[in-house]
């Protein structure tokens, strides 16, 4: 994430998202444990994209206690910002496995 200061400098940000990750508290870094991490975070993900446009969906099926157009428009934009993190989080096991695999040649 990159922001800017007063005299136009960008200022990069270390933000730890590790709380929306699953991972091994005893720090095993097995292939076989952190590709099953990798496919929990990944469901978790899929199901809180899912459950926000299942919610959106009843929006336009139920006439009564409709929500405004800023609270769809944040619900849409909440499950768009979760599939971007999907992405991100598949790119970033991909780099990783890549550098893993490059390392280990001889």
């Amino acid at each position: 994430m990159t922001a800017t200061n007063s005299k136009d400098q960008a200022t990069h940000l270390n933000v730890d998202f590790s709380h929306r990750l699953f991972t091994s508290p005893l720090g095993d870094t097995s292939d076989s444990l952190r590709h099953l991490h990798l496919v929990d975070t990944i469901d978790s993900m899929a199901n809180r994209a899912t459950s926000l446009l299942d919610l959106l969906a009843s929006q336009f099926t139920e006439e009564e206690n409709r929500a405004n157009d800023e609270i769809i428009f944040h619900v849409i934009d909440s499950a768009a910002q979760e599939v971007r993190d999907i992405k991100a989080v598949i790119n970033a096991f991909a780099k990783e496995l890549h550098a893993l695999r490059q390392n280990q040649q001889p």
